[in-house]
C-alpha cells in the first residue's frame, strides 16, 4: 500500500495526504495545479526538499524546513540548524495553501501543541494533534469556510473566508457600546480641540500686549511659540514668570463646557505651569518657557505648551448629544480583497462636528474624526464579497460586536509569496 492510499483516511483529502507524501519521501507528489497559487506552489517545492514534518492534523502539516547556517557565539564559530517553519493546508476551494510561519526558528518545540499520537516516518518522529490547536495558532477557533451560510448567536473566533478571520462578543446593549467606542476613539481628537481653543486665546492675550506669536497642534495638545526671547538666562527666566502669571490671572475660560479654571503660578523644575481644572473631573496644563537660538538665529523663543486630559464621562456628555439621531443601517467595511456589507449596523465612519464656547463673539467648531474596522450590529444579515470567492451570508441572531482580522500568517509569508511571484514574473 503506498503512503498516499494509508494516510488518505488520516486526513480530509486525498490531495493533502499527498502533500505529506511528498514531504517525507521527498518526491513530487503534488503539481501546480493542486495549489492556490503558482508563488503558493514554488515555495512548497522550494522548501519541500529541507522540510522535516514535525506536527499533523486532519487539517493542516507543520514542517521545519532549516539549512545548515554559521554563526558565531562569543569567541566561538558553530553550525547550527536554522530555518522556518512552514504550514500546509486546505483552502474553502480544496486546493494546497502553503505559508511561512517565521523565518529563522532554531528551537521548533516552542509550538504550544499536544500530541494525539505519534508516528514514524524514516527515522523521523512525526506528532499528530487536534485541528483545534493549530486554528488556535492560527488566530481562530472554528473554521466555517466552506459553509456558504452561518448562524451567529454566541461569542467565538471564526475563519470566514480565506485568511479573513471574525471575533464575535454578544452585547446587551449594542447602541451603548458603538457610543463608548466612539467617544473613546475621538477622545484624544476633543482634547487637542480644547488645547486649540486655549492656545488661541492664548495668542490673543500676548497680541494685546503687542507680542506676535503663532499656534500650532501637536501631539499632546498645542503650543503657542513668540520668537524674540532675550538670550540671558536671568531675563528667560523673568519672563517666563510675567507671561505665566498674565494667563493664570487673566485668561477667560469659563465658557467653556468642562471645568479648566486657571489655577496659580508653580514653578516646576526649569519651567513655570499653571495647572487647569479639578483634577478629579478633567485635567489640564499649560507650561511656559523658553528655547535659547538656534544656530544662525539672533533669539530664543517663548513657548506655552497646552496639554488636556478629559475623563471619559465628561467626554461622553460632550459627544453623545451629537449621536442621538443616528440609529443603525448599512455600512461596509473592507479587510484587504473582502467587502462586508453589514445591513443593520451603527455607523463606523463620522465626522462630528462640535462647538467649543466663543472667540471674539464667534463661536469656534472642531471637526472629530471617527473611524474603525469593528462593527457594532442589532440582528441583521452581513455579507461577505471577494472576487475569487462565493459570496458568504452571516445571520446576526442577537446584538453583537464584529471584529473582522486576518488571520496570525507573519508578514516573513506574504514577503517570501511576493518574492516567488516576483521571479515568477521576470522569468
Amino acid at each position: 500500500m503506498t503512503v498516499v492510499a494509508e494516510l488518505t483516511d488520516e486526513f480530509v483529502s486525498e490531495r493533502l495526504a499527498r502533500a505529506y507524501a511528498d514531504l517525507v519521501k521527498n518526491h513530487k507528489r503534488v503539481s501546480l495545479s493542486d495549489f492556490e497559487s503558482p508563488a503558493m506552489y514554488r515555495l512548497f517545492r522550494v522548501n519541500a526538499g529541507y522540510a522535516t514534518v514535525l506536527w499533523v492534523s486532519r487539517r493542516y502539516i507543520i514542517a521545519w524546513c532549516p539549512r545548515l547556517v554559521r554563526i558565531r557565539e562569543w569567541r566561538e564559530e558553530k553550525k547550527i540548524l536554522s530555518g522556518p517553519l512552514m504550514i500546509v493546508g486546505l483552502d474553502d476551494e480544496g486546493l494546497l495553501f502553503a505559508h511561512l510561519l517565521s523565518t529563522a526558528v532554531r528551537d521548533h518545540n516552542h509550538l504550544p501543541f499536544v500530541a494525539i499520537k505519534e508516528a514514524s516516518r524514516n527515522g523521523r518522529t512525526i506528532y499528530w494533534v487536534d485541528d483545534r490547536e493549530v486554528r488556535a495558532f492560527l488566530g481562530f477557533d472554528e473554521d466555517v469556510g466552506m459553509a456558504r451560510e452561518v448562524v451567529l448567536n454566541d461569542r467565538g473566533r471564526y475563519r470566514v473566508q480565506g485568511d479573513l478571520c471574525l471575533a464575535t462578543t454578544p452585547v446587551d446593549d449594542v447602541r451603548d457600546e458603538w457610543v463608548r467606542d466612539v467617544v473613546a476613539t475621538v477622545r484624544h481628537s476633543l482634547e487637542r480641540a480644547y488645547a486649540a481653543n486655549i492656545a488661541e486665546r492664548i495668542v490673543l492675550l500676548l497680541a494685546e500686549r503687542g507680542i506676535s506669536a503663532s499656534m500650532a497642534s501637536t501631539s499632546g495638545g498645542a503650543r503657542v511659540a513668540a520668537p524674540g526671547a532675550p538670550h540671558d538666562y536671568d531675563k528667560c527666566k523673568i519672563l517666563e514668570r510675567k507671561i505665566a502669571e498674565i494667563i493664570s490671572q487673566e485668561l477667560v475660560l469659563s465658557d467653556l463646557q468642562v471645568d479648566l479654571t486657571p489655577g496659580p503660578v508653580l514653578e516646576r523644575w526649569s519651567h513655570y505651569v499653571i495647572p487647569l481644572g479639578d483634577t478629579e473631573r478633567s485635567w489640564g496644563e499649560i507650561s511656559v518657557d523658553t528655547t535659547y537660538p538656534g544656530w544662525g538665529e539672533r533669539h530664543g523663543s517663548l513657548t506655552v505648551d497646552i496639554s488636556i486630559e478629559l475623563r471619559l464621562e465628561e467626554a461622553l456628555k460632550l459627544i453623545a448629544p451629537a449621536l442621538e439621531d443616528m440609529g443603525p443601517g448599512e455600512v461596509e467595511l473592507r479587510v484587504g480583497r473582502h467587502r462586508i456589507i453589514a445591513d443593520n449596523a451603527y455607523p463606523i465612519m463620522l465626522d462630528i462636528d462640535i462647538t467649543i464656547g466663543e472667540i471674539d463673539g464667534l463661536r469656534r467648531t472642531y471637526t472629530l474624526p471617527y473611524r474603525s474596522d469593528i462593527i457594532h450590529m442589532e440582528r441583521g444579515t452581513v455579507k461577505v464579497i471577494h472576487p475569487q470567492h462565493e459570496d458568504k451570508i452571516l445571520r446576526v441572531e442577537r446584538p453583537m460586536i464584529l471584529h473582522f482580522y486576518n488571520t496570525d500568517i507573519p508578514p516573513v509569508s506574504h514577503e517570501s509569496l511576493n518574492y516567488h511571484a516576483f521571479r515568477l514574473l521576470i522569468k
